[in-house]
């Protein structure tokens, strides 16, 4: 009843995220060649929903588990040459995008316990944390896209890392063989790493409520921002880390090799997170 609305609200997560993206581009007059929701078939442009505004390619796919916004050639360039504290608030703005959205959420949620459940404490403090959260981020965000996403982002990527190298947990289960005889089999879990596909299936199983509906989506709105804060490029926290690379080693090599090795991280993550997928929720 609710996976509808759950991947609509999953979609406006990752479309806010790169509206953030945009409207720092455009405060810092970087002109925006395409924007949009969904992934673009090669072949298939014509089931693509199109328009222009302020010379911006709007596109809205039919896969819209993705989004976008992409700079002109000689807005990348801009965008290069901008002051640091400025690059790094048009790098930032997708995660905070996503931490208002998921405060929105939460706020959301609370005002329904309030008129649904005449509760008021539990929803008054959810909405006072949300809204501290939002403020500190918003008038601390020159901090916040500076100081708190590299450290954020680096102690996410040891966290992730370390998860590679942990022992698959094992389960036993109890089974009915051909013959009606009970017999226990052991097997290693899962991957637990879940991509599109496994997040969708987890929301279909789990998600019965508004309030489940709501929270869920909050976690997940979260969960893009922390995950854009790795250190790896092309995610926000791995141009993050670029530009702060950049005011300290001026050796070409080493910053494309920084590059190139993160769009091999982000290459072997979903590839990973397929197999996860497909491991749990399809084979």
């Amino acid at each position: 009843m609710y996976i509808g609305l759950f991947i609509l609200l999953l979609v406006m997560s990752l479309a806010v995220h790169e509206l953030g993206h945009g409207l720092a581009m455009l405060k810092y007059g970087v002109p925006i060649q395409s924007a949009g929701i969904g992934f673009r078939i090669p072949g298939l442009s014509w089931l693509c929903l199109r328009w222009r505004w302020r010379e911006i390619d709007i596109c809205i796919a039919p896969i819209m588990l993705g989004a976008y916004v992409e700079a002109t050639t000689k807005g990348e360039a801009m965008l290069e040459n901008l002051e640091l504290r400025q690059r790094l608030t048009v790098y930032g703005a997708g995660i905070i995008g996503n931490i208002f959205f998921a405060g929105a959420l939460l706020v959301l949620l609370a005002f329904g316990t309030v008129v649904l459940n005449h509760n008021i404490m539990g929803p008054l403090i959810c909405v006072g944390t949300s809204l501290i959260i939002c403020a500190l981020v918003w008038f601390g965000r020159n901090i916040f896209n500076k100081y708190v996403i590299p450290i954020m982002g680096m102690l996410l990527f040891a966290v992730v890392i370390s998860g590679f190298f942990q022992e698959p947990e094992v389960i036993t289960r109890e089974v009915v063989n051909e013959y009606g005889e009970t017999v226990l089999i052991t097997e290693r879990a899962a991957p637990n790493i879940s991509g599109p596909i496994g997040i969708v299936s987890m929301a279909a199983h789990d998600v019965d409520s508004p309030a489940l509906l709501l929270l869920f989506a909050a976690f997940i709105s979260i969960s893009i921002g922390l995950f854009n804060m790795l250190p790896v490029f092309p995610l926000d926290g791995g141009r993050t880390a670029l530009a702060l690379l950049q005011q300290k080693i001026k050796t070409q090599w080493i910053l494309n090799t920084f590059m190139f090795s993160g769009v091999a991280m982000i290459w072997s993550l979903f590839i990973y997170v397929m197999i996860s997928d497909y491991i749990n929720y399809i084979k």
